[in-house]
């Protein structure tokens, strides 16, 4: 993670030709003259209950008298009772109350019993609802009572896998994990917890080690942990339970090849410990199990000796238990988006990898209205992007029912938020609130640190792109700006997500030009109609074109 120094060199037009500078220039004066002196400024409010992600900052006050102290300790007796109805252990029903999580979410209650339950499960639920400690909770759990005892014959401790699409996210799991981690007992005795995008994980901890949650990319975890030998991939981790955090985006585009190995991978370790349950029962060899007929070994590959004799096996008369237990990998899908459009939906390729999977969907999964009454939608028709700008900064200058505070501002492209930070830091407006960069021009060391910088602020602007659009959970957001509008119905709730999180309120401000019209046409009339806004859109498909091609198909 890199120091303050790397705040030092703020990116100023990086790649802008001179041309655009005289643009930016232009811009600026624009700027200037249509949104003026205004000083229309309040303070900042807080609304609500505390983050579902991310405990509020602080330390607790301290009990004054005997008094005081006793009512604390009601006071969290009565919070981790709550995560102790879920199923959840006392250690780590303490351990989440402590840590600022004081009563499970309406998506934690319906999640965290089917986690603790041990089979796969798909969490799919609007952004701010908790889904990161619906799958942390039970996890951790799981790896607790692991450490508490010896590791089995290979001398492997068991590994909880965590995959995320980025190291923003993988970082902000991570921190909140270790959190948590800290009070269910001294080291040795609780989960460690593995950030593999910057620590190390088994150096000179040996196999006795406690069990572990790595938390990593899936292109890092392939660097990290698989080797090759002789033309064969090795993974040297027993991996008991996979997280696919972001499970969209992991199963779509770049990031599905990794996936998908890994996935194969721990399905086939879990073949494997099925056929092994099967010739231990049976007495059997392993090449007399491949000499069956493959219905039989399909049944054992799916529920080991139980799925042979339903496949019409008969059992021999020396096997004492007809369905003995075996180790299986646990299978976790979190999201707030699971699109289901196409023949290779992202929800076909779940049901695909995890048929038997239990789902669990949020009431406002892609459904945007379900944010009514807590967040108010603004939509601004303009011209030009110099318009845009100063729709932003009139954003940024005018009160509010969620006040001020942190904003961020959705840009469609790399080029336009450059130029965006770079006209609100010459801009009248804003000269006394921070403008931090988010995007991939900004070396990551450095985005790193203005995310960590947007966080502690009380008034600060995030120019950022779709990167800062998923999973990261940010405090008190006041308000979002799109800039320059979504470019597909996942984007939008992506985006407008970062606010009005956890029950708290928020404002979000929809800057569109006419080429964007018929897509803001299509979310205004799914949320006037209280409908989802995917229904009809897959993830790699724009509004438009969509909308196009059933015009043509209607014959309008």
């Amino acid at each position: 993670m890199g120091t303050a120094a790397a705040l030092g060199g703020r990116i100023h037009c990086v790649g802008l030709r001179a041309l655009e500078m005289q643009r930016v220039r232009a811009l600026r004066a624009t700027l200037a003259c249509r949104v003026g002196h205004r000083a229309a400024r309040t303070s900042t409010l807080r609304w609500g209950c505390a983050s579902q992600l991310l405990p509020a900052r602080g330390t607790r006050a301290k009990a004054t008298d005997a008094a005081a102290a006793e009512a604390s300790e009601e006071s969290s007796s009565s919070s981790s009772s709550g995560w102790r109805s879920l199923g959840l252990g006392e250690e780590l029903a303490s351990s989440l109350a402590g840590s600022g999580f004081h009563s499970p979410s309406e998506t934690q209650r319906l999640a965290i019993p089917s986690v603790v339950g041990g089979g796969d499960v798909v969490i799919a639920a609007e952004t701010g609802s908790g889904k990161t400690i619906a799958y942390l909770a039970p996890v951790l759990q799981r790896l607790l009572s692991s450490s508490l005892k010896p590791n089995d014959d290979s001398g492997a401790p068991e590994v909880g896998l965590v995959l995320c699409p980025n190291i923003q996210l993988c970082n902000q799991v991570s921190r909140v994990a270790k959190g948590i981690a800290e009070g269910l007992g001294p080291p040795g005795a609780r989960p460690r917890v593995v950030d593999a995008t910057e620590d190390g994980y088994f150096e000179g901890d040996g196999p006795s080690a406690a069990a572990a949650m790595v938390v990593c990319t899936p292109s890092i975890f392939e660097k990290t942990f698989v080797t090759y030998k002789a033309g064969a991939a090795r993974v040297d981790l027993r991996v008991t339970t996979l997280v696919l955090d972001e499970t969209d985006m992991l199963l779509t585009g770049g990031f599905e090849p990794a996936t998908s190995s890994i996935l194969e991978w721990c399905q086939w370790e879990d073949r494997q410990l099925k056929i092994d349950s099967v010739l231990e029962a049976t007495g059997m060899s392993y090449d007399d199990f491949v000499a069956l007929p493959y219905k039989h070994k399909r049944g054992a590959y799916k529920a080991g000796l139980r799925g042979m004799a339903e496949a019409g096996w008969r059992l021999p008369a020396r096997v004492i238990d007809p369905d003995p237990p075996f180790s299986r990998c646990q299978y976790i899908f979190a999201g707030a988006t699971i699109p289901d459009y196409g023949t290779k939906s992202v929800q076909g390729k779940i049901q695909k990898w995890c048929p038997d999977a239990s789902w669990v969907r949020g009431r406002g999964l892609h459904n945007p209205s379900a944010f009514k009454g807590r967040m108010e939608q603004e939509w601004r028709e303009v011209g030009s992007m110099g318009d845009a700008y100063a729709a932003l900064a009139e954003a940024l200058a005018a009160s509010s029912p969620s006040g001020g505070g942190r904003v961020i501002a959705f840009n469609k492209d790399v080029r336009h938020a450059v130029e965006c930070a770079e006209v609100l830091r010459g801009g009248r407006e804003g000269l006394d609130r921070a403008v931090l960069e988010f995007h991939r021009s900004v070396p990551l060391d450095e985005r790193m640190a203005n995310l960590e910088e947007f966080r502690r602020a009380e008034d600060a602007v995030l120019v950022c792109t779709d990167a800062a659009s998923r999973g990261l959970d940010i405090p008190d957001v006041s308000c979002v700006v799109q800039v320059g509008f979504a470019a597909s119905a996942v984007d939008y709730v992506h985006r407008i997500g970062r606010t009005a999180r956890a029950g708290k309120m928020g404002r979000v401000v929809n800057v569109y030009t006419r080429e964007s019209e018929d897509l803001v046409r299509s979310v205004r009339e799914a949320i006037r109609g209280g409908r989802p806004v995917q229904d009809a859109f897959s993830r790699k498909r724009s509004f438009r074109k969509r909308i196009r091609k059933e015009s043509k198909r209607e014959g309008r």
